[in-house]
């Protein structure tokens, strides 16, 4: 049993890790990183309708500091910023540059600019690390600029800007001059890659392109907020997106882009997502919040746990195995113990017992088959003790029936022949003495009767003693003087030494035994002999013995003097009696849990037996 179910348990254990850890690694390689995006986006998201209500609680200043943003940032981890109705970043309208006294190309059709323009000179930069640009452009004052940039009514959109450092603007007498000979030594600044690279695919005919010749006339940046503050120019990454943004607003028409967030991008390897949502500023006008978000955390860490995985299913295999072994092992133990058990109980074998090491069901089940054991053990002991019983009531009748027809047989006989000797009227002058015999015949059966049954009644296993504290010395007083008139008659000396003690018995029947043992002495004591009494502690105990001189008795007849009807056959020894006197006070000794035994001494017997002191 214990193999099997134990192979049972552990493959089905083991078979059940081995699930529950592919599970996981299936789960993990196929969902997690899902997982992850889902909660990263509804986290992003929730954190993004904190910013709004916030930012809108601000004013125009406080919302130029930059500061929600960074906070922002530093919680998520993400970046966010506001762009206008335009797609331009709310916190960058500063980052501006003036040109004047140019000329303006369309389609190449050139025409004297008749206006200054101002150009949003931050965002046209991919990343604006310091202002070194901008002292760069107030330094070269008055030299040509050219801008290129998309028309969309009257609202310019740069998306490049190139400076020639050698030439002023003054020195050219004509536009074409510039059209012809290009710009040749010029400073690429700023560039929006984005605009720059979707225009050319527009559809919209009301976008033209339009470049700007002029002068740069003046750079304006607000000097308490440099570059490095501002969050959106801080990555590059963003301000590309946020430039994406302003040209889908701008080159596709029609297009909500807040209904396509959130948005994937990926760049060199990493993903990120973008989320877009729209709000109306205090006038009514649109504002976009736009948020970025790096997943480039789960993509690392799930691409180390595809490696690192082989170590991870081998220590699973290794822990599923010790755990399945331990578990199978913990299972099956008790249940082969109460198997065991219920095996022992079937064939009647009620020693064994099961350990119980736990509260839950299975200790519950070994508590009551450990009380299913003994129950049936007491009961079985029970019916076995009645059987017992029956058979030695059964063996108790038999033996008196046998006895009574055996031991009945010599003084019927004797009755028998000396009423026929008297219904003859052979012996006339001896009548007396025949009606003597038949009168000591019939005195001797009645004696035989009460004895026998006596012992049949201590030897049913019915009787019950009746336990009782008494001194041992009144006892042998007693006893001493019922038998008084059969010591004076062989004129017997008497020697007691019995200590002043109490024992726990039945105190008639231990007079009975007394009686029994002193008749006993009193008979096979020689005229003018001395019987002695003791009585003293042993352990606990009091042995008390009763000693006469006379005849030993043979060693191989010591123990088969307390059979019932057995008298020793040896001369000098007397033979009256009914042989069941010694048969009678060893019952009564068992029913005492005594000890007892006869033995002999120099000058004669000592019958010896305790009773429990008290």
């Amino acid at each position: 049993m214990k193999s099997r179910l134990f192979l049972k348990l552990f493959f089905l254990t083991l078979a059940l890790c081995m699930l529950m850890v592919g599970g996981i690694y299936i789960g993990q390689t196929l969902f997690f990183d899902e997982y992850y995006e889902s909660s990263k986006i509804g986290e992003l998201s929730d954190s993004m309708d904190e910013f709004q209500k916030e930012y809108l609680k601000l004013d125009d200043g406080e919302r130029a500091n930059h500061e929600l943003e960074r906070s922002f940032h530093q919680e998520t981890n993400a970046w966010i910023t506001v762009l206008d109705e335009k797609g331009y970043v709310k916190t960058l309208e500063d980052y501006t540059l003036t040109i004047t006294g140019g000329f303006v190309e369309e389609g190449g059709i050139v025409a004297n600019m008749d206006q200054e323009y101002t150009i949003p000179l931050a965002y046209l930069e991919n990343s604006l690390s310091d202002t070194s640009i901008l002292e760069a452009l107030e330094n070269y004052r008055d030299h040509v600029l050219e801008v290129k940039a998309i028309a969309k009514g009257d609202e310019l959109y740069p998306y490049e800007m190139v400076v020639d450092k050698e030439h002023h603007l003054n020195n050219r007498e004509s536009p074409f001059e510039i059209f012809d000979g290009g710009i040749d030594s010029y400073m690429d600044y700023m560039r929006n890659r984005v605009l720059d690279e979707r225009i050319d695919h527009t559809r919209d005919q009301s976008l033209k392109k339009k470049i700007l010749y002029g002068k740069v006339d003046a750079t304006q940046t607000p000097e308490q907020y440099p570059f490095q503050m501002n969050p959106v120019l801080s990555n590059r990454v963003f301000l590309e997106q946020v430039k994406a943004f302003q040209a889908d607003l701008l080159l596709r028409p029609g297009h909500d882009p807040v209904e396509s967030s959130p948005k994937s991008y990926e760049r060199n390897g990493v993903s990120y997502k973008i989320l877009v949502d729209k709000k109306l500023d205090e006038d009514g006008k649109p504002l976009y919040f736009i948020s970025m978000t790096s997943l480039q955390p789960i993509d690392e860490a799930m691409e180390m746990l595809k490696d690192y995985y082989i170590y991870v299913i081998i220590g699973a295999v290794i822990l599923a195995l010790l755990g399945s072994f331990y578990y199978s092992k913990k299972i099956t133990q008790p249940l082969v113990n109460i198997n065991k058990t219920a095996k022992d109980m079937a064939n009647l074998q009620f020693e064994q017992r099961i350990p119980i090491k736990t509260s839950d069901e299975i200790g519950e089940l070994s508590e009551s088959i450990n009380n299913l054991s003994d129950n049936l053990h007491r009961h079985i002991n029970q019916l076995q003790h009645e059987i017992q019983k029956e058979k030695q009531l059964e063996h108790t009748r038999k033996n008196f029936i046998a006895g009574v027809s055996h031991e009945l047989k010599t003084p019927l006989s004797i009755i028998q022949s000396c009423t026929a000797i008297l219904q003859d009227g052979l012996a006339k002058d001896r009548t007396d003495h025949y009606f003597e015999a038949i009168n000591r015949e019939v005195s001797r059966m009645d004696r035989l009767i009460v004895d026998m049954l006596e012992l049949a009644k201590y030897e049913s296993g019915t009787f019950q003693l009746q336990p009782d504290a008494f001194p041992v010395k009144e006892a042998i007083q007693n006893v001493f003087n019922q038998l008084m008139m059969k010591i004076q008659e062989k004129d017997l000396q008497i020697h007691m030494d019995v200590a002043d003690v109490t024992v726990l018995a039945d105190q008639h029947r231990i007079e009975q035994v007394l009686s029994n043992l002193l008749s006993n002495a009193i008979k096979h004591t020689p005229a003018a002999g001395q019987v002695t009494i003791e009585a003293h502690p042993e352990g606990g105990h009091v042995r008390i013995s009763i000693i006469n001189e006379g005849e030993p008795i043979e060693e191989t007849q010591l123990k088969r003097i307390w059979d019932q009807f057995y008298q020793e056959k040896k001369a000098g020894r007397a033979k009256d009696g009914t042989g069941l006197g010694l048969a009678i006070a060893k019952n009564i000794l068992k029913l005492h849990d005594a000890e007892y035994y006869a033995q002999n001494t120099d000058r004669g017997v000592c019958f010896s037996f305790t009773l429990k002191q008290m």
